[in-house]
């Protein structure tokens, strides 16, 4: 009678783990009508050139995104490319702006920051990834969704004896002035890094002139303008020793702050020295965000920015940080997370979304948002530099560009279950952890069965 009774236990089990494994399967059919088995292609880069798992040598990079009606325009290493977020089949490249199919025909140089205002998009380039050392913004208007006309541009210099490091800058726009944060690097990468705040006047589209600047140290990471101060945050540099050609870090992580009620003599007003290297900031209603590399946030009180004031912390990583009504957007390595900032004293997760490609050696390093649409831009070494995510549902935010079963850069077989990405490890550990257990009862019986004759 045991035995019989261990018997039916062991087959309940087992069944009632497969019937379940089945019913997610099935549900996942039902509800997501993509194939739930998929065998990934492979992509090919701007240029329209099959690239292989081997054959790629350095990271494919999305530097910034800007949104205008139902249009979106993606600035990359090597292109400037814009997408129709209407389309009927969903978001999809539409092409190229005018003059940047090919590499060595363009308008602008080295594009890697951009900004869109009504009708006009504010472009930041560098003239060259070394030198000349002098960087440009140019003031431009569409003509139609595929064609820019330069109204004005101006010429920024950090007057150092070095070219300007291409990737780390930051352009904000408000009112009639732009706001420009760069990075100047020398080529020995011994000195001291430059940072410099510009301010730019474009009241005038077509002659727009710096009409103040502000110079520190370190490595401008990122600013936020609020009202009549400008935040900003600066990071170490690494320098390289020429004598054993070691890495060493130099410089200081730091936070300062600009009164710019003047704006052709900006003034320091705050500088708080770091302890770790900061990410991202955000600056809105005297309540400052501030992220950490390390993993963590910290929201201040910065009405007297003599005397800010830390009113909480947070344990976790954040790349980019983005605020849109009560609601703030965390971008991490590999997720985007959504929290309910109501109460900032109490963030609440509302949800997240995993981003799960092959070669996640990747980061986070811009974003903007349109509506419900998250629009990310990331370094990555090899798949997924620009993805749209879908947070009409925030608790369940999805990918809607690219999709999630198509283009992955190498073939693989992908499990997707309502809608998210699922490693086929997890159902082959599952899949071997019952065989076992059948494999051990079926010994374990057969002992008793020994004992019992």
């Amino acid at each position: 009678m045991y035995k019989k009774a261990s018997i039916l236990r062991y087959t309940v089990r087992s069944r009632l783990i497969i019937t379940v494994l089945s019913f997610i399967l099935l549900m996942s059919v039902i509800f997501y009508p993509n194939p739930i088995f998929v065998c990934s292609k492979r992509i090919s880069d701007n240029r329209n050139e099959e690239l292989g798992i081997n054959n790629i040598d350095i990271p494919i990079t999305s530097l910034d995104v800007a949104v205008r009606g139902s249009y979106a325009y993606l600035v990359r290493e090597y292109s400037f490319s814009y997408y129709n977020l209407n389309a009927e089949s969903g978001p999809e490249f539409v092409g190229y702006l005018d003059n940047y199919y090919e590499y060595y025909n363009r308008t602008f140089d080295d594009v890697n920051q951009i900004e869109i205002r009504d009708n006009n998009m504010f472009i930041f380039s560098t003239h060259g990834s070394w030198s000349p050392i002098n960087g440009s913004l140019y003031i431009t208007e569409f003509e139609n969704e595929s064609s820019l006309e330069i109204l004005g541009t101006v010429s920024i210099n950090a007057t150092h004896g070095g070219p300007m490091y291409y990737w780390i800058q930051n352009l904000v726009v408000e009112d009639n002035f732009v706001y420009i944060g760069t990075t100047w690097l020398n080529t020995t990468y011994e000195d001291r890094t430059i940072s410099l705040i510009s301010i730019i006047d474009y009241s005038n589209k077509s002659k727009p002139f710096e009409i103040g600047r502000y110079i520190s140290t370190d490595m401008c990471n990122e600013i936020a303008v609020d009202n009549d101060r400008l935040f900003f945050i600066t990071t170490t540099q690494q320098a390289y020793n020429l004598t054993d050609h070691s890495t060493y870090e130099i410089g200081e992580n730091k936070l300062e702050v600009l009164d710019i009620s003047n704006k052709s003599q900006p003034i320091r007003v705050q500088k708080l020295s770091l302890e770790e290297m900061p990410s991202s900031i955000i600056v809105e209603n005297d309540l400052l965000f501030l992220a950490y590399y390390g993993g963590s946030l910290e929201i201040y009180n910065v009405s007297d920015v003599l005397n800010p004031a830390l009113l909480t912390s947070y344990k976790f990583e954040a790349r980019k940080l983005v605020k849109e009504d009560n609601h703030l957007y965390v971008l991490e390595n590999d997720k985007l997370v959504i929290y309910d900032a109501t109460d900032h004293r109490s963030l609440k997760k509302i949800g997240e979304k995993k981003v799960r490609f092959r070669g996640e050696n990747s980061r986070f390093i811009d974003c903007t948002i349109d509506g419900n649409l998250v629009l990310a831009v990331r370094q990555v070494q090899y798949y997924g530099t620009f993805i749209i995510f879908d947070c009409t549902n925030l608790k369940y935010p999805k990918i809607i560009y690219p999709e999630v079963d198509s283009n992955a850069l190498r073939l693989e077989i992908t499990i997707i279950v309502f809608g998210y990405v699922i490693s086929p490890m997890i159902f082959l550990s599952i899949f071997i952890l019952v065989i076992r257990i059948q494999v051990k009862k079926k010994q374990s019986l057969k002992k008793e069965s020994v004992s019992d004759t």
